[in-house]
């Protein structure tokens, strides 16, 4: 067998243990199973920030030399799009992912319904880029919320498409409940752009220095 061969894992999350409910039972049951006994057999393991790197030292019991961060990059994009390519006419904040729990799309919803109430005048969008995987229950809560003007739902958009919208949005939201690292992040700082995350997640030690939290 394989069990006395040297290995490196790289374990990006550990939401299993941190926000069970958010995932399915069969997801779950799967990283239950396998990522300790990874982990324990791995010579090294690879995490892609200091929080998850933290909590795979806390959650498995291994010393910190066996850990090792190394945060994710990307090329994401050009550095510049024109401006035929972006729609600079509406100002808009820009919301990365799907209606997952854990990427807490209910709390920008909420937000926007604020920001509404309080600026009815105000002229503003709410984008949300990425798969939805309970339309009609995100359409129920944005009539509920008042938003159905305000929300501009994208669906998955090319590399490109999303490259404009990071280009000429407001700021990115990215208020989940937890993230390994958060790329969207680090793509939206490529173009310059702020970034309004949640607190005590891997995204506040990437909202540091020219991102603000």
């Amino acid at each position: 067998g394989l069990g006395h061969v040297p290995s490196v894992v790289t374990i990006h999350d550990v939401v299993y243990k941190s926000l069970p409910s958010t995932l399915p039972l069969a997801n779950w049951l799967t990283e239950f199973v396998f990522m300790p006994r990874s982990v324990r057999r791995a010579r090294l393991v690879i995490t892609p920030s200091e929080k998850t790197k933290s909590e795979v030292v806390e959650y498995f019991g291994v010393c910190q030399a066996k850990v090792v961060c190394i945060p994710l990059g990307t090329d994401y994009g050009p550095p510049h799009v024109e401006a035929s390519q972006g729609d600079k006419t509406v100002r808009y904040f820009l919301f990365v992912g799907g209606d997952h729990p854990r990427k807490n799309l209910h709390l920008c919803l909420r937000a926007a319904s604020g920001l509404l109430q309080s600026n009815p005048d105000d002229h503003w969008e709410l984008r949300i880029a990425g798969s939805i995987q309970k339309p009609r229950k995100l359409q129920k809560a944005i009539v509920q919320l008042g938003l159905i003007d305000k929300i501009k739902l994208l669906g998955r958009l090319s590399d490109s498409e999303l490259a404009s919208q990071y280009a000429f949005c407001t700021a990115l939201l990215m208020p989940s409940l937890h993230e390994g690292f958060g790329l969207p992040v680090v793509e939206a700082a490529r173009y310059a752009k702020p970034a309004i995350v949640s607190r005590g997640t891997a995204l506040e030690g990437l909202s540091r220095g020219s991102i603000d939290v």
